[in-house]
């Protein structure tokens, strides 16, 4: 009989077949199959703010049911990338916690308080688990976005933001600000703009009238006295230590000293309340497009104004009356016309275009 027949007929003898007592293994497609029960992941909202204002800052609430939480800077142009621990940072001037330690504002550049530009920004970023050691370029668009560590373990990360980390924006190859931390930010003092570097990279363009030049395009009416009230309301009237009044808000910035052979920097500010003129080491064209800068407060004698000490070309267009230039050349004046002057400290209205 063929080995078939011979278990065929074994199978079919109860009395024969081998008895199985135990459960059964495995899966099969039965009517009461179920699917195992999935949990949903941890949702955990992230709200994350950008101000490109008067100071440029990240506003963070800080979700609950998270271990830890960061925020991230990468730079757009450059690939740098770094985060900032929100729940473990000491350092005052750059984390500030407020509303019982729900918000907390991360300061990304402000030049009203020593230490807290954009050009040490670095510095204060670290650069492990997922980061890296490139530099930022100043002036480059920045994204932002936090990341939250939940209770059990998840990652869980926000929405990206991006904005310029000096300016408004850089549009059409031209630098274009709107507000007076914009307009100081040329000021390689203030923060460390160096734009002939990374011209490329950053998207500016010298016009054809004035080879080598970058254009600055003012885009608001701006005011020294609006600048320093939004910068005591936002910031100072929260967090700082010592509260300042609206007058006594400075410009921070670095200088450097030769000692023989060695170079070094320290801070310094200008007298309080008083803007620092604007002295770019560049060529510059400045499109005024009729707007104004008014109630400047200096403190600089002589040809101090907007623009201070000349050393690069500077040619001035309002765009309301095309084609027409206002050029101040090297050894010139630094003021701008169109400036009218009070008694006492030097007080500079300025309409450009005029």
């Amino acid at each position: 009989m063929p080995p078939g027949q011979e278990l065929s007929g074994l199978t079919k003898d109860p009395q024969k077949r081998e008895r199985f007592y135990g459960e059964a293994v495995g899966y099969y497609a039965g009517a009461s199959l179920t699917e195992p029960e999935k949990k949903d992941p941890e949702q955990v909202e992230m709200k994350v703010t950008v101000h490109n204002e008067e100071v440029l800052y990240v506003e963070v609430e800080i979700p609950s049911g998270v271990n830890g939480l960061k925020l991230w800077v990468e730079g757009a142009a450059s690939g740098a990338k770094g985060w900032i621990d929100l729940n473990s940072f000491t350092q005052d001037e750059r984390v500030l916690m407020k509303g019982a330690g729900s918000v907390c504002d991360v300061i990304l550049d402000d030049i009203s308080i020593q230490g807290a530009r954009c050009a040490d920004l670095r510095g204060d970023m670290r650069s492990d688990h997922g980061g890296n050691d490139i530099a930022l370029i100043l002036g480059e668009d920045i994204r932002i976005y936090a990341e939250a560590v939940t209770e059990s373990g998840n990652t869980a990360a926000g929405p990206v933001c991006q904005t310029n980390s000096l300016f408004q924006k850089v549009a059409n190859g031209k630098i274009v600000i709107s507000n007076i931390r914009h307009l100081e930010n040329p000021n390689r003092r203030v923060s460390d703009f160096h734009p002939a570097a990374n011209e490329q990279k950053l998207g500016l363009n010298s016009p054809a009238e004035q080879p080598g030049a970058y254009v600055i395009s003012q885009s608001e009416d701006m005011s020294w006295r609006a600048y320093r009230n939004a910068v005591v309301r936002e910031i100072h009237s929260s967090h700082a230590p010592a509260i300042q009044a609206a007058d006594n808000i400075s410009v921070y910035y670095k200088i450097y000293r030769k000692q023989g052979e060695v170079l070094t920097e320290e801070w310094t500010g200008t007298a309080p309340g008083c803007y620092a003129p604007l002295e770019p080491e560049f060529d510059l064209v400045y499109e005024g497009n009729g707007k104004k800068i008014s109630e400047l407060v200096v403190n600089t004698p002589g040809a101090g104004g907007c623009f201070g000490t000349v050393s690069k070309n500077r040619y001035f267009k309002n765009r309301r009356k095309p084609g027409r230039f206002q050029i101040l050349r090297k050894q010139q004046s630094g003021r701008y016309p169109g400036i009218k002057r009070e008694s006492g400290q030097q007080r500079h209205q300025m309409e450009m275009g005029l």
